[in-house]
């Protein structure tokens, strides 16, 4: 059974997880301190300048974690609404949920340890994340011939992430790791702060019909009728989404044509 403790450290928000069987052992700020002042030979896992993005693994106390800092270069008014609204940010929300569906026995899912958020107002500029590191191998989408070994057991996966009231929400191939024992383990849950967790779990639905080309309702033997109602309500966004965008697409494309065939008339 895990405590969770916050803290405010100037600018920093921190939650963070103390397991009874580890004691004072899970002192999560602290690693967090020591991997900021370079304490640790932080090996790259991730690297993305563009986007503000880092994954490094370190290893302390014979354990390997993963830690993730995101820079934020632009909030956006609307995603700092919604975090107010919710109380929450997205990392501690999935913090959090994770948290309570471990506690209730889940196994299929990345432990995270701490959320730390550096806020400026009511924006969020820069998050550090301590999770479990899973060792394993990514699930390739070129299946090679293992097409029915691997998708069957990714949709049992996402059925069972979702017993415990969780959710991929952009579920994809390089988030599911197939561990050295041949289990199946998701990370980097990407629940928002407000779409309720119902949303989050038919975007799972339509993303697996879509990757697949599965009835997700057999498949993940969903006989709620709230489910299907949501499945269909999100599918037919999507599908109304991609006409609009194509429809856009075509209509610059028609516009630039007519445009040149003007510039050609008057020369």
């Amino acid at each position: 059974m895990a405590n969770i403790l916050r803290k405010r450290q100037g600018d920093w928000e921190i939650v963070w997880k103390v397991n009874k069987n580890e004691g004072e052992g899970g002192n999560y700020p602290e690693i967090l301190q020591t991997f900021k002042d370079g304490g640790y030979a932080a090996t790259p896992l991730y690297l993305n300048h563009a986007l503000g993005r880092y994954i490094y693994i370190i290893e302390t106390g014979g354990r390997k974690f993963a830690v993730k800092h995101i820079l934020r270069h632009k909030e956006t008014f609307e995603k700092s609404c919604y975090e107010i609204f919710a109380g929450y940010s997205h990392y501690q929300r999935n913090f959090h949920l994770t948290a309570k569906a471990i506690e209730q026995g889940c196994a299929v899912v990345q432990d995270i340890f701490l959320v730390a958020e550096r806020k400026t107002g009511f924006c969020t500029k820069e998050i550090f994340v301590i999770a479990e590191y899973v060792e394993g191998n990514i699930l390739n989408h070129d299946f090679c011939g293992e097409h029915e070994r691997h998708w069957l057991p990714a949709i049992r996966l996402l059925s069972e992430l979702h017993s415990y009231g969780l959710a991929a929400c952009d579920f994809r191939y390089k988030n599911v790791i197939i561990t050295p024992e041949n289990k199946h383990k998701i990370i980097d849950l990407s629940i928002s702060a407000h779409t309720p967790i119902a949303i989050c779990q038919a975007k799972d639905m339509v993303r697996i019909k879509e990757l697949f080309n599965v009835n997700p309702f057999e498949e993940m033997r969903v006989r709620s009728l709230k489910a299907k109602i949501f499945f269909w309500f999100v599918f037919y966004r999507y599908q109304a989404k991609d006409f609009v965008r194509k429809t856009k697409s075509k209509l610059k494309a028609a516009a630039g044509y007519c445009l040149e065939s003007e510039d050609e008339s008057v020369q």
